[in-house]
């Protein structure tokens, strides 16, 4: 897959969220599994739109044993790694905005393509909220199996009538979860839709259209460009046009990477605090590492552990040291890796678990501990690039970070040599789009490694600082 250096003539297109219809200019075309892909931008909102519009056939009734397998290895990654809790939280937070909190009980939560269904979790276990799930995938089992939830196995545009019958007879806030920018025409789903229930509120999250960036590596933004499966790719101003003429007169946005959280309401709609999203989702991950199944529980205690390292919270620390003592042995993980063991045995969550690990040692001054664990890393980021290199964009990025942090631990306690390896492994993979460090960890690895090689009195100096630097990293000031 690449990127491709060319332009093409404009094409006469029509904007799904502003509704402007004249010649679009080409933004750029792209080579996937063999096929063309060319997105061209909406003069008037900027929002991308594919030409031309080429839908997949909707999810297969029935699947191979292969397809079976691959899902359920998509599923386990899923649960362990790909989903964020964050983003979970605001999205449910989000679609409650639109209405007043003594008014939310009387409301349905209405959620679809849920996927597993964790914001209709979310939003009946930690709000009292009576839900509506809705997801076309096999994944609606899963969320059936291991959530207890009622999932309609639908597409928004046909909607069973039991749901239809529900939503015309009580107020509801609805979550569209990677809906619109799969449709052919959006705004007359959503009418058709609305002119048989009373939606008060609607979230929508979609891919930014205008944070596409047509310098990074493709990788990065294939899953929000989708590929043969989203049709059109949203802007800021495009939400906003798209709601004001669906006849909400209030819009509220937040942007999360690459995604949009866009909110359009009846009233009012105040977005969540930081702090508000914060609790609602720790609150939501301690629940989940008590779930029987290991998946899910080792993912969300692994989602856990990143905010546990960064605050420093060492209550926290101490019940996931002891948690993944028990689930992540250090030496049997290694092992595993080393030995080819199956991926039903290792979890997806593994390198960025090992990584974040691998700080906390360091910031406890447990520098081999540290050390074991940044191996880890580099053994389990080397296994997922090769069998699943989909899913190892953010492990590939962490083991960059893991070198960079291994050196500077290693030339705050003298080892200089020991520290340029790591940091001309930084260095030299920068000429590798796919595998390589990221511009910012090559220009700190390049800085560090002129620093290590400056005179012996300057050593010295740097060594004092990078010893000032962790110790106030252990202790917090």
């Amino acid at each position: 897959m690449e990127w491709i250096e060319r332009t093409e003539p404009a094409t006469t297109a029509r904007c799904r969220y502003c509704a402007y219809e004249a010649s679009f200019p080409h933004w750029k075309s792209f080579i996937f599994e063999g096929r063309t892909f060319s997105v061209f931008r909406c003069p008037s909102c900027a929002s991308l739109i594919y030409v031309p519009q080429e839908i997949l056939s909707r999810v297969p009734e029935t699947q191979t044993p292969e397809e079976i397998a691959n899902r359920r290895i998509g599923d386990k990654y899923y649960l362990e790694a790909g989903y964020s809790t964050d983003h979970i939280a605001l999205a449910v937070l989000a679609a409650l905005a639109g209405v007043p909190p003594a008014e939310r009980e009387r409301h349905l939560f209405v959620d679809i393509g849920s996927g597993l269904g964790l914001s209709s979790y979310m939003a009946r276990h930690q709000f009292g909220l009576t839900t509506i799930t809705v997801e076309p995938s096999p994944t609606a089992a899963l969320g059936q199996e291991l959530l207890g939830l009622d999932v309609h196995r639908a597409y928004i545009e046909d909607l069973p009538e039991p749901v239809l019958q529900r939503l015309a007879a009580q107020p509801s806030v609805m979550h569209l979860n990677s809906v619109i920018e799969h449709l052919l025409e959006p705004a007359e789903v959503i009418r058709s839709l609305m002119a048989r229930s009373h939606i008060e509120a609607i979230a929508t999250v979609v891919p930014d259209g205008g944070a596409m960036d047509a310098d990074a590596a493709l990788g990065a933004m294939l899953p929000y460009l989708a590929p043969g499966d989203h049709l059109h790719l949203p802007t800021e101003i495009g939400m906003r046009l798209f709601f004001r003429d669906l006849g909400f007169p209030i819009f509220a946005l937040r942007r999360m990477g690459l995604l949009l959280i866009a909110v359009g309401a009846r009233q009012r709609a105040d977005l969540a605090s930081e702090a508000e999203i914060e609790t609602t989702r720790t609150r939501f991950l301690h629940g989940l590492m008590a779930h029987r199944n290991p998946w899910l529980a080792g993912g969300a205690a692994g989602r856990l552990l990143p905010h546990a390292v960064l605050n420093r919270d060492e209550a926290s620390l101490v019940e996931l040291r002891r948690y993944f003592a028990g689930t992540l042995p250090r030496e049997a993980m290694t092992a595993a890796l080393q030995q080819g063991v199956g991926w039903d045995s290792i979890p997806f969550h593994l390198g960025p678990t090992a990584f974040w690990l691998a700080i906390d040692a360091y910031a406890r001054g447990q520098h081999q501990e540290g050390h074991a664990w940044c191996d880890l890393v580099e053994l389990f980021t080397d296994r997922l690039a090769r069998d699943y290199p989909i899913y190892a964009s953010q492990t590939l990025h962490l083991r960059g970070e893991a070198r960079v942090h291994r050196a500077n631990d290693l030339a705050a306690i003298g080892e200089w040599e020991v520290a340029r390896h790591w940091l001309r492994l930084v260095i030299d993979s920068a000429g590798d789009r796919v595998l390589g460090a990221s511009a910012d960890q090559v220009a700190r690895a390049e800085a560090l490694l002129g620093r290590l090689t400056a005179p012996a009195g300057s050593l010295r100096r740097v060594r004092r600082v990078l010893l000032e630097w962790w110790r106030r990293a252990r202790t917090g000031h």
